[in-house]
């Protein structure tokens, strides 16, 4: 093999300009889109929990959402969640925190995050998003009255994308990054990778760069040939 693709890190912006959804998540993306400029969704939620499959694509989501506001912040561990205390909110459109459930199980932890959820509901202009592919009332809390809050939120579910939509995805991937992706080679990477969403796009992305620098198109042999 020419180069190891994974694991992957990836720098890319998620937002919805480049989310391919599911036509079973049109109903949530159509809600999360609705917020207004005046921090008010349909339903008047300011606290939203989105949960779904590790294939689902939540983490482009829970980012995507939040970058629906001005300003905002996306916390995914713990040194995070401490900086975040220590902030001035005033001026915050949301905040994002990404798999919640690794922040719980440690107590100390747990009272930071029940004193940041309990300072965002007291403000009128902040929404707050949380996300885990655990439900609500799987969590390993030990915080009873973090616990009860949680699973007191308004649960937004994210829907695994078909294959059909995944060879549909990686084609729109491919548009945005400046190139056509023939139908062959889209099947092909999805038959042939790991079939999570994010493993797709990120390893077409290193494809992509790959083949750029050697000046050769994506090709099935030019993938056959990395993966030699």
């Amino acid at each position: 093999m020419r180069q190891q693709l994974l694991p992957i890190q990836s720098d890319e912006l998620l937002d919805f300009n480049n989310y391919m959804s599911s036509s079973a998540n049109k109903s949530v993306i159509d809600y999360l889109k609705n917020i207004d400029q005046n921090n008010s969704t349909l339903s008047g939620e300011k606290m939203l929990y989105l949960t779904g499959k590790h294939s689902s694509g939540l983490t482009h989501v829970l980012n995507a959402a939040a970058r629906l506001h001005k300003n905002f912040i996306i916390i995914s561990n713990k040194n995070e969640l401490l900086a975040v205390m220590d902030k001035q909110k005033d001026n915050l459109g949301a905040i994002a925190i990404d798999n919640v459930d690794t922040l719980l199980g440690d107590l100390e932890t747990e009272k930071v995050l029940f004193n940041l959820y309990n300072s965002v509901a007291q403000q009128n202009t902040i929404f707050m998003y949380l996300a885990s592919h655990a439900l609500p009332s799987q969590l390993n809390c030990n915080l009873p009255d973090l616990k009860s809050r949680l699973q007191a939120l308004l649960v937004l579910t994210i829907q695994e994308l078909t294959d059909k939509e995944k060879v549909l995805a990686l084609e729109m991937r491919a548009t945005q990054r400046g190139f056509a992706l023939p139908r062959e080679v889209s099947e092909y990477l999805l038959n042939h990778f790991p079939r999570d969403s994010y493993t797709l796009f990120q390893s077409l992305n290193k494809l992509d760069n790959l083949s750029l620098e050697e000046k050769r198109k994506l090709t099935i042999p030019f993938i056959k040939e990395v993966f030699s």
